[in-house]
């Protein structure tokens, strides 16, 4: 077994298709083929099978896939730790970031790091807390930002979080100021209860005595903001999320007398193992860089 037979079935388990896998590991699809049959003669398996017009992996692959996962992260950090210990200043920076936070925070602070480290090639995942969490735990990740509840502190460091207010916001302006309870009787545009920012924003309103006459549930953070600039009702979202619609006068905030809903941003890293130069580099940036208006740093 060789790791670059490893990494073509990961990313044919991801991609679905041996095309992209192979678009994915910059090989022929021919290629892929005969390192996927070289996998499936050593473990005495078949790997994948047709499904529709593309392929899926079997069942047996998709028990052993988290363990290659595993394996190839812990190869990519071995290769990091000797990269940085010869002090090339080159490879790869893995970061991970939820969807709403990736096209604000992440931008500014890679724009920041490549000054410094313009060698090392920054690779972003953007997925859902639950994900990231998984990818950083099993070192796949370097770092990522996010949602997440305190016990993952069990599983994962956290050397940094941020504080920001989340505030209502509507495609018009209102003149007057009022109570959530007020607002009862108005359509809510909200994430999932599922989520971490969906379940603070239910609770805030429950707390408020807010029972908004009808809501409906978006998936992100990005599609509420485009449902509420169309005028299907109010939103309550990060301050970080909403500024530059409402600088450009698409969104307007709501004046509320309750006390404003604070939430909260976690940069973590993996829990043990070695930390490349380059990733505290960027843990450090983070620290120093990314206070304004929006967020504020607190370190624990």
């Amino acid at each position: 077994m060789e790791f670059r037979e490893v990494r073509s079935l990961i990313a044919l388990g991801r991609f679905a298709s041996i095309v992209r896998a192979a678009q994915e590991v910059n090989l022929t699809p021919a290629a892929v083929h005969k390192q996927i049959k070289n996998l499936e003669s050593e473990f005495g398996i078949s790997m994948y099978e047709k499904s529709g017009r593309g392929v899926q992996l079997t069942q047996a692959a998709h028990a052993i896939l988290p363990h290659l996962e595993a394996l190839l992260a812990q190869r990519d950090a071995v290769m990091s730790v000797l990269t940085d210990w010869k002090g090339v200043g080159l490879g790869v920076l893995r970061i991970g970031a939820n969807p709403a936070i990736s096209g604000v925070l992440i931008p500014r602070l890679l724009r920041l790091y490549r000054r410094e480290w313009p060698d090392v090639a920054p690779e972003v995942e953007v997925e859902g807390s639950g994900t990231l969490l998984e990818h950083v735990a099993n070192r796949s990740l370097d770092l990522a930002i996010g949602n997440w509840e305190d016990s993952v502190r069990t599983r994962v460091n956290r050397p940094m979080r941020w504080e920001y207010k989340l505030v209502a916001v509507a495609s018009e302006p209102w003149p007057e100021t009022m109570r959530l309870r007020d607002l009862s009787r108005e359509t809510f545009i909200l994430l999932p209860v599922e989520t971490h920012l969906g379940r603070w924003v239910a609770d805030y309103l429950a707390r408020h005595a807010c029972a908004p006459a009808q809501t409906i549930v978006a998936g992100s953070s990005h599609t509420i903001i485009s449902m509420i600039r169309h005028g299907l009702g109010i939103g309550l979202l990060p301050t970080w999320a909403v500024a530059q619609e409402v600088d450009e006068g698409h969104l307007h905030i709501l004046k509320l007398r309750d006390p404003a809903l604070t939430g909260t941003l976690d940069l973590i890293t993996p829990k043990t193992g070695y930390t490349p130069s380059a990733v505290r580099t960027f843990i450090d940036l983070a620290l120093r860089e990314s206070a304004d208006k929006h967020l504020r740093p607190c370190r624990k």
